[in-house]
């Protein structure tokens, strides 16, 4: 499989045009000075005047274009060794390239470190709004990723028949063992390694990597079969042992019963222990630090779509518990505080640990023979997940540790770092931990109705309903706070960032398919439920819904042809009032408006 994808967008940069605000020297010399320039400036000795300027280099929107290659192999084999056991085997090798261009931008010093904006003082007229410095700005590398991915599996299964037989049947068996390895690979640009671009942003080398080794056992054992109300009764267990080379892993368990009363009637439970270990970005990316003015709104270097990470020091606004504030060293309310001096830090975290998951599901499948072709699924689940990976922002940590939380101790104190002669902020870290818990719970719905067509139209209709209904959907950030009611929402506030994720309560997708000797045709109905803000619950978004159509044609036995049109009338996103992502969309609503997809399948048939 070869994949290659190109995006254009903000990037890390941002898309703030770039602009200057330096002294320069400006000699007397100069052919652009007018005469009411020179007036107000005064020369030395050598001919030269200092001369502040401040403006806008004119290089037009920032952006970013990344281009991906991904490409991934795959080799099997599969068969039998006896009647009875079987074996699965695969190596799969998967890689993916990505180099990242900043357009707009320039490098801001030269290779001797002076400025190059100040060698430009003399030979243009910087006082010009129109100057045209477009050959000022050259394409800067960001950087080159990348990521590689080996897995090795082999698995075993069978049955005990030629052992032994319960009285409901032999029971079924697997084993297996898998092993992983991925690497990452991060080059800077040389402009953003040194930090010698306009843009506010670093980037740094990154080579890591981890492996793990699994080994994994599943029985299934016939309790009872074709019995009064119990037509099969099975029972179910699996158990996996883990070790990663760059975490603690967890070994996991599953226990599960499906009971099938009669032909028409099943019942199905289970439980199960999982865990998720931290990927490559979690616990080995580096450290990046961006300057805490990109985030304070009162700083001439703010960036808007950095809005609410950074609303000021409780301590100096005077808003913050006094006597915490003393406790951690603070500086006086009305101290003059400087965000540039302190850092922005985020990135991976070496300490982290994986994420914890226990779930619980009951189902009922129905298969009535009153209404031939007729079938419905309902399931109830709840997941809940501890240690969940989550960042906190410097507005989060430091509301909790001074005003809504101020005691001695408070963890999220210590994300937010201050000198301790000045007592000011000088860093503020959200490089990821294991802080949040998140619970949710629910019912999947599943319908389906099989009937034939009208003579005149030939073949067969298929009808479906799936659909998701959130009964509980619940998120704590950290031990320290409560958690949110997240059911029905979307923003920022439920997602442990400033990523505004979608958590609609209710979901559904409803199809009607016609299928023919070798055609398919099927048409779909999308729906997202509406949701509120979770931080401001008077802003909301309505229900949205989306039509589909999709065409399969069976060219030969071995080719078929598949074409698709999502989002059929083209509607566009919707655009909340607050709550948003940067780019003011909010995740799972379709953003590109109609899309076309079109695939050949050619399948061998020997």
């Amino acid at each position: 499989m070869y994949a290659k994808v190109k995006v254009t967008g903000a990037g890390a940069s941002g898309q703030t045009p770039i602009s200057v605000n330096e002294t320069v020297t400006l000699n007397s010399s100069n052919p652009f000075l007018t005469a009411a320039i020179r007036d107000r400036l005064t020369f030395d000795a050598a001919g030269n005047a200092q001369v502040n300027v401040e403006r806008n280099l004119g290089l037009g929107v920032q952006n970013t274009k990344a281009v991906r290659e991904a490409s991934q192999f795959q080799l099997g084999l599969r068969g039998f060794i006896t009647d009875t056991l079987r074996y699965d085997a695969y190596a799969q090798y998967g890689r993916t390239d990505e180099t990242s261009t900043i357009y707009n931008n320039a490098y801001r010093l030269n290779n001797s470190g002076g400025s190059r904006f100040a060698a430009l003082a003399n030979s243009v007229d910087l006082f010009n709004p129109n100057l045209d410095l477009t050959d000022f700005s050259v394409p800067l590398l960001y950087s080159n990723r990348e990521r590689t991915q080996s897995v090795t599996a082999v698995t075993l299964s069978g049955d005990s028949s030629p052992l032994f037989e319960l009285p409901a049947g032999p029971i079924n068996f697997a084993l297996g063992y898998e092993y992983r390895k991925e690497t990452g690979l991060q080059t800077p640009g040389d402009a953003f390694r040194n930090g010698t671009s306009f843009a506010a942003v670093s980037v740094f080398d990154m080579d890591a990597g981890f492996d793990s080794k699994e080994i994994y056992a599943e029985i299934l054992v016939p309790l009872l079969f074709d019995k009064p109300f119990a037509d099969q009764l099975d029972f179910e267990a699996a158990y996996r042992i883990s070790e990663y080379s760059n975490t603690d892993a967890e070994n996991t368990y599953k226990l599960g019963l499906n009971w099938a009363i009669n032909s028409q009637v099943r019942v199905r439970g289970s439980y199960q222990t999982a865990f998720r270990a931290p990927n490559l970005g979690e616990y080995a990316s580096p450290i990046t630090g961006l300057s805490l003015a990109l985030f304070d709104q009162t700083s001439e270097q703010f960036v808007p779509r950095f809005a609410g990470r950074y609303d000021g020091d409780p301590c100096l606004l005077g808003t913050g518990n006094a006597e915490q504030c003393a406790r951690y060293g603070a500086a006086p309310v009305g101290t003059p505080f400087d965000a540039s001096t302190a850092a922005y830090t985020f990135g991976g975290n070496p300490n982290i640990k994986p994420e914890q998951a226990k779930s619980t599901t009951l189902g009922l499948v129905l298969t009535p023979s009153f209404l031939p072709g007729f079938d419905t699924v309902v399931d109830y689940y709840n997941i809940e997940i501890t240690d969940a990976v989550s960042q906190i922002q410097p507005a989060a940590a430091l509301k909790n540790c001074y005003i809504d939380n101020p005691v001695a101790g408070n963890p999220l104190c210590d994300a937010v770092l201050r000198n301790p002669t000045t007592g000011l902020i000088s860093t503020a870290i959200v490089n990821d931990f294991n802080l949040a818990a998140i619970e949710q719970a629910g019912i999947d719905l599943a319908v389906n109705y099989r009937f034939a067509a009208p003579d005149m139209l030939g073949g067969s209709f298929k009808a479906s309903f799936q659909g998701t209904f959130i009964t509980k959907q619940s998120r704590q950030n950290n031990a320290t706070v409560a958690a949110i009611d997240c059911k029905g929402t979307y923003g920022g506030a439920c997602s442990g960032d400033f990523a505004s994720l979608l958590q609609a309560d209710y979901k559904h997708r409803v199809t009607l398919d016609w299928n023919l000797d070798t055609l398919g045709i099927q048409l779909g109905w999308r729906r997202i439920g509406a949701v509120e803000n979770a931080a401001d619950r008077n802003v909301g978004i309505g229900a949205q819904n989306y039509l589909d159509l999709a065409a399969s044609w069976r060219l030969t036995d071995e080719v078929t042809l598949n074409a698709g049109i999502d989002n059929l009338t083209d509607k566009a996103p919707p655009l909340p009032l607050s709550g948003a992502n940067h780019f003011n969309t909010v995740s799972d609503y379709p953003v590109q408006g109609r899309t076309f997809g079109i695939a050949v399948r050619y399948q061998p048939g020997f």
